[in-house]
């Protein structure tokens, strides 16, 4: 089990012909994890394509092989950057 932060960005290689037919995507894909929901007791992360699809992550076959990219969104990066320019000016 890993826990891995909505927002973070990562690249599945070696993807099975039916998940990339089902999400239009080749053999190596970046995307970006996603929780849809905060429900309780039901599947609720995602994977979000540069192509638009959303795949929920239990479809994903066992031992698929994913890398992380980035821990947080591009969004956090550059309010982080905001907070750290505001605190110098000051």
């Amino acid at each position: 089990m890993v826990c891995i932060p909505p927002g973070a960005r990562l690249r599945l290689d070696g993807l099975p012909e039916l998940f990339k037919d089902q999400f239009n995507l080749s053999s190596w894909e970046e995307a970006t994890f996603n929780q849809l929901s905060v429900e309780a007791n039901q599947h609720r992360d995602a994977l979000c394509f540069d192509n638009s699809a959303i795949a929920p992550l239990e479809l994903l076959p066992e031992a698929q092989k994913v890398k992380v990219l980035r821990l947080c969104s591009q969004e956090d990066v550059e309010a982080d950057l905001d907070r750290l320019r505001v605190a110098r000016l000051r």
